[in-house]
């Protein structure tokens, strides 16, 4: 399965460098490159635009107070970000006085199965088409169950490797590429259902 959306790039070494030393500028340059990314993931676990919202901006501010005495590298810093957005919003929905979503769930090993999302393309005879294939791909990932949904997100919307999303959800990379082929073949399912074919 191809992605959606490219994984944003690493920060330079000099913005991160002026962040972590106070410079808004800079901090804001690291926003800008990771919101939609945030807020995707955000939304992908609390299901509500509002909680999506909160845990968001939840996130910078928590990062924009931790910069100061953090450690890893430029390349390393999506990761870090993800972490406090994942956490963000837990405590957004605990706040809601909502149970948080499960993030994990047992299922059977089993070899993947690779879909594509489809891309839409600047070629004006291409656009139309591709567009309507992009939205119905979508339609089915809002069908999966949560737990799906954010594996699904995770790693083809959000772009996270399997030892990110391992770190994330606190369970082994086995069981997260087992899980994965579990989700897509589902979301192979409903696609074959909606009459739109894997490429």
């Amino acid at each position: 399965m191809k992605t959606a959306d490219k994984r944003p790039a690493a920060v330079s070494a000099d913005v991160l460098s002026r962040a972590k030393e106070g410079d808004v500028a800079a901090f804001e340059e690291i926003l800008y490159a990771y919101e939609g990314y945030v807020y995707g993931l955000a939304l992908s676990l609390t299901e509500h635009r509002e909680d999506a919202e909160d845990a968001t901006q939840d996130t910078f501010l928590k990062l924009w107070r931790a910069l100061p005495e953090y450690r890893g590298t430029t390349a390393s810093l999506y990761s870090y970000v993800l972490r406090i957005c994942r956490n963000s919003a837990l405590d957004v929905l605990r706040r809601r006085r909502r149970a948080p979503l499960p993030l994990v769930y047992t299922d059977e090993d089993g070899e993947e199965t690779e879909i594509d999302i489809p891309d839409t393309s600047p070629t004006p005879d291409e656009d139309y088409v591709r567009r309507a294939e992009a939205a119905e791909v979508r339609a089915a990932v809002d069908e999966l169950p949560p737990d799906m949904r954010r594996m699904i997100y995770l790693r083809h919307m959000a772009n996270a490797d399997y030892a990110e999303i391992a770190e994330l959800l606190g369970i082994p990379e086995g069981t997260v590429k087992s899980r994965l082929h579990r989700a897509r073949k589902k979301l192979c399912e409903i696609l074959k259902k909606r009459n739109v074919p894997p490429r």
